[in-house]
Formats: C-alpha cells, sequence, structure tokens
C-alpha cells in the first residue's frame, strides 16, 4: 500500500514543480497572483497568545510585540529553541534569548513574556508544544505571526496539531526587508524561501500521506542549561 502511494504522490510532486516553473516563466502577472494565493492570512482578533516562533529575529518577535501593544493578546509564547554549537559555547545568542531580549526592548512587560519548556526542531515540533499549552491552559485563540510563504505550512501544522481542542489558529504575514511577496521572484532571498516552502509544505502532507511522523527527533549533544544542541543550523 505504501508503495502505492509513493508511485502515485511522486509524480504528482513532479508536476507541481513543473508548473510552478512554468508560471515563473510566464510573467509578473501570475507570479504576483501565486504569492497572494499561496500566502495563508488571517484577520487578526483579539485572542489568548501571540506565538514568537523559532527563527525569524529581524520580524517575528517585532511583530508579537506590534500586535501586543495593540491589544491583540495579553501574553506572548516564544519557542525555546535547540542551542547551535556556538551557542553552547557562549560565542553566539541562542535564538530564543534574542527573541525575549528583542520584545523586552519593544516595550513588553517580562510578565507577559512566556519562554516553553520543551525544545523544538520545527515547525511541526512548534505546533505539538504550542497545543499543549492550549490543552492546558484553555486557549481558544492564538495568533501566529510569521514570514508571509510560511503561512500557509503554519496554518495547517497548527491546525492539525489544534483540531481537537476548539482552539483557533490565526496566521498574519508579517513585513520583512529581505523581499516583497508582490514581487518575490526579482529577489534571490523571495525565490529561495518560496521554493523552500512549496517543498516543505508538500513533504510533510506526503509524510502524513504515507502515515510517517511529522517531527523526527534528533539530538546531537546538551547545552549547560540541558538544552540540545544541533549539530549543524
Amino acid at each position: 500500500m505504501k508503495r502505492l502511494r509513493r508511485v502515485i504522490i511522486i509524480p504528482w510532486m513532479v508536476a507541481l514543480a513543473i508548473g510552478l516553473l512554468a508560471i515563473v516563466l510566464s510573467g509578473p502577472w501570475w507570479l504576483a497572483g501565486l504569492a497572494r494565493l499561496w500566502i495563508a492570512e488571517d484577520p487578526p482578533e483579539p485572542a489568548d497568545a501571540i506565538v514568537v516562533l523559532g527563527g525569524g529575529l529581524q520580524s517575528r518577535p517585532f511583530a508579537a510585540a506590534d500586535l501586543y501593544h495593540r491589544g491583540q493578546a495579553p501574553l506572548v509564547l516564544v519557542m525555546r529553541n535547540a542551542w547551535r554549537r556556538t551557542d553552547a559555547m557562549g560565542i553566539t545568542v541562542d535564538d530564543t534569548s534574542a527573541a525575549v531580549q528583542v520584545l523586552k526592548a519593544m516595550g513588553v512587560p517580562e510578565h507577559a513574556i512566556h519562554v516553553t519548556d520543551k525544545p523544538v526542531f520545527s515547525t511541526a515540533d512548534e505546533a505539538e508544544v504550542v497545543a499543549a499549552w492550549v490543552r492546558a491552559r484553555g486557549w481558544r485563540c492564538v495568533l501566529v505571526p510569521t514570514n508571509p510563504f510560511h503561512t500557509r505550512r503554519v496554518r495547517w501544522l497548527f491546525r492539525r496539531a489544534l483540531r481537537e481542542t476548539g482552539c483557533r489558529v490565526l496566521t498574519l504575514p508579517v513585513t520583512l526587508e529581505a523581499y516583497s511577496p508582490g514581487i518575490w521572484w526579482k529577489n534571490e532571498a523571495g525565490l529561495i524561501t518560496f521554493q523552500n516552502e512549496v517543498i516543505k509544505y508538500g513533504y510533510a502532507r506526503l509524510r502524513v500521506i504515507l502515515g510517517r511522523p511529522l517531527a523526527p527527533r534528533f539530538e546531537a549533544g546538551v547545552a549547560p542549561n540541558g538544552t540540545p544542541v544541533l549539530e549543524s543550523d
């Protein structure tokens, strides 16, 4: 059965890649429209918490601080990322600590900032960790600001993880300095990000179809604070 599923799914993945390439080569009008279709944007509503995903230090914590000051939620939940080797050596600051520093510098009070206990390695991990917080606290709505092209995968993963809780997940695309979604094909960062997100989203859906876990576990060591350390970024 699994082999049959692969035979059915892989040609569709190839066709999707070829179709995307054809659209890219066809002109700006289609490219801008494609971006609009891909980005999953929800109107912000009052929520129980704003979730700051790992990475995206130049955008996600800033967007979370703005949402907090606009009164969208009373709490900001920051994901605890696995440390890199240089973080464990004290050469660099881990992403979690940096995100907390940004929030404080942007005026978010310390009592409103919460950091998860469990380290995460992927967006799928983050969805499961947030689901645990939702179940423990009875939250009914969370806001997740993230990169525009990341929104579709985030929405699917989080709504899948929270589907039995009744909690709503609203994804909000943030403003980026690296590229604009409206002209993403003119910038290397936009091209790479869009391509990667299409592949990651398709790969995640494929793993579900094949009955495989979305977030395979791996650890390469432990930092002084007990946080797992990744071998590479």
